[in-house]
């Protein structure tokens, strides 16, 4: 065959199926050349072609390859001028992914290859090319929606998040590029661990915070996994921060209550609610004056009084009988009619006999008076007839008495018993006459039974009633009129069961005078001026030291200079329980003046309290004598020294 020097290879796409066209023609040898002519292929490039298109992909459409299987190779090309000869396979020079047929310099067909298919990327830095499905506007991607895509050749990470790592194919060599990125850039230096992105300085990451783990909800676990912040849903009790709520879960992250706190209302309650700052439930009081329902069923009308429903009017029990007690019992709202006691005088010449108001003969109604007119709490009292009734046919009369006490009581006859009375209580005696005539008309006296304290029954706000308001009293429940604090520890006198261990210590100096003698260094054995938790009945001894003033008497033993020592309690409104120990000295070694010396007194402890062992002046001709006159009038003491018992 002929030499044909030239043949024709697609260069440029524009006609046929997928617009594609062919250009310039390139010189080759013919197949009369030898080995060196090329040969087309269904790979998508020419046997023996050195450019880059040498290292395209093997293997091409299979319906292609039946085709060009049947036309003429290069070498069967015609030899005659103008004659464009037979069809041959040529490769698309821009696209990769597809394969055409040429004939005479023009591009007659072109089909593309299978996804999957091998192709020439025409970059060395690419390998293991194949056709892929690709998302149209991407770049490389074609009509039919395939690009020539791979993998690196070349791995040029460098590990080293700020510098851009790209690979560069220069003569066929591929090449690894490490730009540096600009400081400020963003980047990362641990990425299992949870930071904030870094900044590049220099080319060196410059690492960020801690990320914070915590989202603010109770119901998930905070962790930090592979560098990311994890927020893991936990089913758990928790706190909504709302205290008007109670009995708070996690259900689905979120911390849910179960209930809503629930204030009590009331008749006279306008608005009761929860505050939300504090948690505690506020009432509103309704206006006073508004109208509510009592609780007391003997109310007839109630209206709202701060915040509490107060009984304005009270159901009326009266049955218009003198001769019973008419009340309302609240739980019921029924009335209960109560007879008063037989014998009352109920009108002129009528007496109440079992609650009805019966005729009684005329008599005049007794004078009523008392043993003692302001008793004591619990003291025994008499009541007396001061003035007697008259018979009207001078019949004898007898007299029925009856005391009538708070809450009811009733006590039978004239004595009311020692312990029956309370402080401050009004207690009646009634007096009914009766003679052969019949019942006369009942006369009565009131009295009222002494308060706890000196000064009278307590006020509202002195409860012992001692004058001294409970606010400020040392002694709230003891009278303490004059509020003394002898040892200063905040405790009444009469209230502390101790006198002598406060911060003003016992106030005894241990030392004094009685009348004509004088005393000194007086000690409690070794517990000094005062011994404190002494037991009762044990045995104490103190001792000092004395001086006879005066002159000589003009009959001893009994002079002036006689003393008693004695035990006095502390404290109290009225006199001080005594009791004598001994005589230290009772002139019977003389009785002369200046005479001097030791004395001791050995006794035993009494009850518990605060107890001063004291010198008593006597002027009684005898020790014995004296102890007897101490008890029977309060004398004037000089303390020695003291004790508090248990």
């Amino acid at each position: 065959m002929s030499a044909q020097r030239s043949i024709w290879r697609c260069v440029t796409v524009g006609i046929a199926a997928f617009g594609l066209g062919c250009g310039s023609t390139t010189e080759v040898p013919s197949a009369t050349s030898g080995a060196d002519a090329p040969t087309a292929n269904l790979d998508g490039g020419v046997t023996g072609d050195t450019g880059d298109h040498a290292s395209g992909a093997s293997g091409g459409a299979d319906g292609l390859a039946d085709v060009a299987a049947e036309l003429p190779q290069i070498s069967d090309a015609p030899e005659e001028p103008g004659d464009p000869g037979p069809p041959v396979a040529c490769p698309s020079p821009l696209d990769p992914c597809a394969t055409c047929l040429c004939q005479g310099g023009e591009v007659t067909s072109c089909i593309p290859l299978p996804a999957g298919a091998p192709c020439d990327p025409h970059d060395c830095c690419v390998a293991k090319a194949t056709c892929q499905k690709c998302t149209p506007g991407t770049f490389g991607c074609n009509d039919a929606l395939l690009a020539c895509q791979g993998e690196p050749a070349t791995s040029c990470d460098d590990q080293q998040s700020c510098t851009y790592d790209s690979a560069s194919c220069t003569g066929g060599q591929c090449q690894c590029l490490h730009q540096l990125q600009p400081d400020g850039a963003s980047c990362l230096t641990n990425t299992s661990a949870c930071l904030a992105p870094g900044a590049c300085l220099k080319g060196v990451c410059q690492e960020g915070a801690a990320l914070p783990l915590d989202d603010g909800n109770p119901c998930t676990e905070d962790v930090c996994k592979n560098g990311q912040v994890v927020h893991q849903i936990v089913a758990k009790d928790c706190d909504d921060g709302d205290p008007c709520t109670t009995g708070d879960s996690c259900k689905l992250g979120q911390c849910v209550p179960a209930s809503l706190v629930v204030c009590p209302g009331g008749p006279c309650i306008g608005n009761a609610y929860c505050d939300p700052t504090t948690g505690a439930c506020a009432q509103l009081p309704a206006p006073n004056g508004t109208a509510c329902t009592s609780t007391d069923l003997c109310a007839v009308v109630s209206a709202c009084s701060g915040g509490y429903c107060t009984t304005m009017v009270v159901k009326s029990c009266d049955d218009q009988q003198y001769c019973t007690y008419d009340s309302c019992d609240g739980a019921t709202g029924g009335c209960v009619h109560s007879p008063v006691g037989d014998q009352t005088v109920c009108g002129p010449g009528l007496a109440c006999q079992g609650g009805k108001c019966l005729a009684a003969p005329p008599q005049w109604a007794p004078g009523v008076g008392f043993s003692a007119a302001t008793p004591g709490p619990g003291a025994a009292v008499t009541c007396l007839v001061t003035a007697p009734s008259t018979d009207p046919v001078g019949a004898p009369i007898t007299y029925a008495f009856a005391w009538h006490g708070p809450g009811g009581k009733v006590v039978q006859g004239e004595l009311l018993p020692v312990g029956t009375t309370k402080p401050c209580e009004t207690w009646t005696c009634q007096v009914t006459p009766s003679s052969a005539s019949g019942v006369g008309q009942t006369g009565k006296a009131t009295l009222t039974v002494l308060g706890l304290s000196c000064s009278g029954c307590p006020a509202a706000e002195d409860l012992d009633g001692d004058g001294a308001l409970d606010a400020g009293d040392n002694c709230k429940t003891v009278p303490n009129p004059y509020q003394q604090d002898s040892d200063g520890d905040g405790l009444g006198d009469a209230c502390d069961p101790c006198l002598l261990d406060g911060p003003w210590g016992s106030g005894l100096s241990g030392s004094g005078s009685a009348s004509m003698l004088s005393f000194s260094n007086a000690t409690l054995g070794p517990s000094g001026l005062a011994a404190l938790d002494v037991l009762p009945g044990a045995s104490l001894t103190a001792t000092f030291d004395y001086t006879v003033g005066g002159s000589e008497c003009a009959e001893c033993p009994g002079c002036a200079s006689q003393s008693v020592a004695v035990l006095v309690s502390a404290g109290g409104c009225v006199p001080v329980a005594i009791q004598p120990v001994s005589c230290p000295y009772d002139g019977s070694a003389g009785c002369a003046g200046g005479t001097t010396g030791a004395a001791s007194v050995t006794f035993t402890a009494p009850s518990s309290g605060t107890w001063f062992l004291a010198l008593v002046p006597a002027t009684s001709p005898s020790c014995a004598d004296a102890k007897l006159a101490m008890l029977a009038e309060p004398p004037y003491w000089s303390r020695l020294v003291g004790l508090c018992v248990k």
